[in-house]
């Protein structure tokens, strides 16, 4: 039998995440270690990702594809921010959890899972457009998400230069700058990075099993809240962009699948670290990060499959 693409590269990525769930469960990678990991990922290897998939020459043509990206993805981005905002001020709930629920309608997990999903099911050539398309993610999750989140008895404050310092804002921005300015890494320097940036995608996965190998699963299927935002990151925000995309897919120069299948990611691994900062309820983000994560790991192979037939 010959499986389609999909199916083949998810099943890896689940054994990846299987390997990190059986690690928390057995004491191997502890909660703090799991901390070390998502700090490497986010300050190391997904930084290194991100530039090497804008080491590219510089081509003209591209230009209309970067500005159409950005567009949409501001464009995208804004819209799931004021539907947050809108939805979860009919649904009433305590202003700690109501921040969580709209972090996680408005912002998908594009760093943990966006990029290997991406690479693993179109392949190296589609990072250069999600690096690009992402860019409003790090501008918007460090701003707008922490204001969303921050509750009154919050300690902590609202820290521009945290937005500012981001690694992988400077990655991209830094990726960008040399293309534009023509500008390539020798090669074993590019060489170095790539491979760094290729630990992306394992480590990641494992994290998230570790993830969801200390969450309570039973507890979360009573939350018809917590469904709601993940149906509405697995099938609806998804399915809602390829049906109002797909009438400008001969007029865009880039695929399709960029938007469609990273609006099609779970709720971003960060929400419960930030929850945590911020004042907001982190079991919860938790939650909510387990629960989305397991209907999308599920959901993706099959949208990519009926949506672009890989």
């Amino acid at each position: 039998m010959i499986f389609p693409q999909s199916v083949i590269q998810s099943l890896i990525l689940f054994f990846y995440l299987g390997i990190g769930f059986l690690c928390s469960r057995l004491g191997i990678l502890k909660q703090e270690q799991a901390r070390g990991i998502s700090r490497i990922l986010v300050n190391v290897t997904l930084p290194a990702l991100i530039f090497c998939s804008l080491q590219r020459n510089y081509e003209a043509s591209l230009l209309p594809q970067i500005f159409w990206l950005l567009v949409i993805s501001f464009s995208v981005y804004g819209i799931c921010i004021a539907l947050a905002y809108g939805v979860f001020a009919l649904i009433k709930t305590s202003e700690e959890k109501a921040g969580v629920y709209r972090f996680g309608m408005a912002f998908s997990n594009v760093g943990f899972m966006g990029y290997p999903v991406m690479e693993a099911l179109f392949g190296k050539e589609s990072l250069f457009s999600t690096a690009i398309y992402n860019i409003a993610f790090q501008l918007l999750t460090f701003s707008v998400g922490i204001i969303m989140l921050r509750t009154k008895n919050a300690d902590r404050k609202l820290e521009i230069h945290s937005l500012i310092l981001n690694p992988n804002i400077i990655a991209a921005l830094l990726g960008l700058a040399f293309f534009f300015l023509r500008i390539r890494l020798p090669g074993p320097v590019f060489g170095s990075l790539e491979r760094l940036g290729e630990v992306t995608t394992p480590l990641s996965m494992i994290f998230i099993g570790a993830t969801l190998g200390r969450s309570a699963i039973g507890k979360l299927l009573s939350d018809w809240r917590v469904w709601l935002v993940s149906l509405f990151r697995a099938a609806v925000l998804p399915l809602a962009l390829y049906i109002g995309l797909k009438p400008l897919s001969n007029f865009l120069d880039f695929p399709l699948a960029v938007p469609v299948m990273i609006a099609a990611m779970p709720v971003a691994a960060n929400a419960a670290i930030l929850a945590e900062e911020y004042g907001a309820d982190s079991k919860t983000a938790s939650g909510l990060i387990t629960l989305s994560t397991l209907i999308c790991m599920l959901a993706i192979p099959l949208l990519g499959r009926l949506l672009f037939g890989v």
